[in-house]
């Protein structure tokens, strides 16, 4: 069975002299809603909602093996009233929860930017990897055929297409330019918290 990931965006601000965690994803209305009871109102457009079992593992340790930014935290204490409201419509379904800051996104990024991978090869495989730089999309974890030959690589960690999209997010929500280099102040105001579901 699949493992899909659940993300939302969220970022502190002052409301009524208090700082409290929003919600900064968009959303669009669900043309279904009413048509069916477990038809929600609005959908969210997501951020990430694609199926890379290399990053769910980075996130949270979910469905691989290797280092993990960390495992999960559970839903935060303050999280945002309509992140709290999708999760509970989740109810048993959805699991490891978790939240990351984009302080703690860059900074896991920063000293982990490559993912190391081996495996055997097929001789096209080879050639494309050591004369294209194409990583390759499969291979076999144990040797079963004499035409394939074990190798070691390295590829950008599917961390980075989060990293991006959420300082894209950040820099939008806080008005923040996209040549200012040092965002230090907001990475620590912008979240994303995310769950589970097989």
């Amino acid at each position: 069975m699949g493992c899909d990931i659940h993300l939302f965006s969220e970022k502190k601000k002052i409301v009524n002299d208090k700082e409290v965690w929003v919600n900064a994803d968009y959303w669009t209305i669900n043309p279904y809603f009413g048509d069916d009871e477990y038809e929600q109102e609005l959908d969210i457009v997501s951020i990430y909602n694609n199926r890379n079992y290399d990053l769910f593992n980075v996130l949270a340790g979910v469905r691989g093996n290797g280092p993990s930014i960390s495992q999960p935290r559970g839903l935060p204490d303050d999280v945002s009233s309509i992140v709290k409201k999708e999760s509970d419509s989740w109810d048993g379904d959805g699991h490891s929860h978790s939240y990351l800051t984009l302080a703690e996104l860059k900074e896991y990024y920063k000293n982990n930017s490559h993912t190391p991978h081996n495996g055997f090869l097929s001789k096209q495989q080879i050639k494309e990897l050591d004369e294209d730089n194409h990583t390759p999309y499969s291979w076999r974890s144990e040797w079963s055929h004499p035409n394939f030959e074990y190798r070691e690589w390295k590829e950008i960690s599917p961390l980075k297409v989060i990293v991006d999209k959420v300082d894209e997010r950040m820099r939008k929500e806080f008005w923040v330019r996209e040549d200012e280099e040092d965002t230090s102040k907001f990475d620590d105001r912008f979240r994303i918290v995310f769950w589970f579901d097989n």
